[in-house]
C-alpha cells in the first residue's frame, strides 16, 4: 500500500508536538495552530501527536480527538501527521484507533499495553495487542518502545513479526538503550522504519542507518536536529567533518538538559515557547509547573547555546502564519 510505504521510507526529523494547554486545562486550540507552524517552519518530516512530550495520559478522551482535529486542519497534508495511541486496554486501544482513522490522520504510534505486567509472556501479549490494532484499522501502524513509561519491553522477535505484516511501518526506540538499538537496525534490516527517541543519541543512530528521530527537543530546534540528522548521512564522511559533528550534538545535548533535566520538563519546555509567543506554559494535572526562574535560565542557556535568534525568527514566522 503506498501510504505505509511512504511511512516506512520516511526520513528525518518528526517533533513529539506539545498539546498547548490554557490555564483551565482546555487544549489551546490556537497556541497548537502557533506551534505547528513553528515546527513545519523549521522542515520537520512529520508531525506527532499525543505523545509522551504531547502528555496524552493526563489528558481526556475528548481532549485528545481535539488536539488529533486541530493538528489535522493545520498540518494540511504538508507533511504526515502520526496520532499516538497511549497503551491502554486493546479495546480502548482500538476504539480510539478508529476515531483517529475518521479524522484524516497518516498513521499511528502506539505503546504495547500498560499497567499490567506481562513477564514471561511479553512476546505473545504484544503481538497480540499490535496484530489486534493491524485488524480493526487501515491506518499505517508504528510500535513504540518505551519501557520506562510503559512497563514493558517490546521484544525484538515481536517486532521481527511484525515487520512481515502489511501494514505495518515501523518502530519508535525509546529506550534509550543502544544495543537494543543497534540490534533493532540489523534485524529488521531496512524493511520498516527505525526511528530513535532520543536526541542525545541522534548522531550516533544517523550514523548506523537510523531513517530519522522523534526527538521531545525538535519542539523547538527541529532544523538543527534535522540538520545534524541530514549531514550525517551524507557518507562518505572526512575527520574534519565528524569533529564538527560531534560539536553540534554536544550542543543539542546541552539544549536538552537545560529544558528536560528538571522534575517537571514540560514545564520548562512550554515556559520557553511561551516566551517566544507560541503557546501558554501551562502542563497539565498533576505536572508541577515551571516559575519564572528557571524559565529564564533555560531562555538564557538557549542564547548562550547559539540558538535564541533562530527561534526568534521561526516563531515570527509561525506567528504571521497561524493569524
Amino acid at each position: 500500500m503506498e501510504s505505509v510505504e511512504r511511512l516506512r521510507r520516511l526520513e528525518g526529523i518528526i517533533p513529539p508536538t506539545v498539546t498547548p494547554l490554557n490555564r483551565d486545562g482546555s487544549v489551546d486550540r490556537k497556541g497548537l495552530q502557533r506551534v505547528l507552524e513553528f515546527q513545519l517552519a523549521q522542515g520537520v518530516a512529520g508531525i506527532f501527536l499525543l505523545g509522551s512530550t504531547g502528555e496524552f495520559a493526563n489528558l481526556s478522551a475528548r481532549q485528545r480527538q481535539e488536539v488529533v482535529e486541530v493538528g489535522v486542519e493545520v498540518v494540511q497534508r504538508r507533511v504526515p501527521v502520526l496520532v499516538g495511541l497511549g497503551g491502554e486496554g486493546t479495546e480502548a486501544a482500538v476504539e480510539f484507533a478508529r476515531a483517529v482513522e475518521r479524522s484524516g490522520a497518516d498513521g499511528l504510534v502506539s505503546l504495547p499495553p500498560r499497567y499490567y505486567l506481562y513477564q514471561g509472556v511479553e512476546h505473545q501479549a504484544c503481538l497480540e495487542f499490535y496484530l489486534r490494532l493491524l485488524e480493526a484499522i487501515e491506518l499505517p501502524l508504528f510500535a513504540y518502545n518505551n519501557p520506562r513509561l510503559a512497563r514493558t519491553w517490546i521484544p525484538l522477535e515481536t517486532l521481527m513479526a511484525l515487520a512481515e505484516e502489511e501494514r505495518f511501518a515501523g518502530v519508535k526506540e525509546s529506550s534509550a538503550d543502544f544495543h537494543y538499538f543497534q540490534s533493532l537496525l540489523q534485524v529488521l534490516n531496512g524493511r520498516v522504519a527505525v526511528l530513535q527517541g532520543s536526541e542525545r543519541l541522534l548522531l550516533a543512530s544517523a550514523l548506523m542507518g537510523a531513517q530519522g528521530g522523534v526527538h521531545g527537543l525538535a519542539n523547538l530546534l527541529a532544523w538543527p536536529c534535522q540538520s545534524l540528522w541530514q549531514k550525517a548521512r551524507q557518507f562518505p564522511l572526512s575527520q574534519e567533518g565528524l569533529e564538527a559533528l560531534r560539536r553540534e550534538q554536544f550542543r543539542l545535548i546541552a539544549a536538552s538538559k537545560l529544558l528536560f533535566d528538571h522534575p517537571s520538563p514540560l514545564a520548562h519546555l512550554k515556559g520557553v515557547m511561551e516566551r517566544l509567543g507560541l503557546c501558554q506554559r501551562w502542563v497539565s494535572s498533576p505536572f508541577p509547573q515551571a516559575q519564572d526562574e528557571a524559565i529564564e535560565r533555560a531562555c538564557q542557556g538557549l542564547q548562550r547555546l547559539g540558538f535564541w535568534e533562530d527561534l526568534l525568527r521561526w516563531a515570527e514566522e509561525a506567528r504571521g502564519k497561524a493569524g
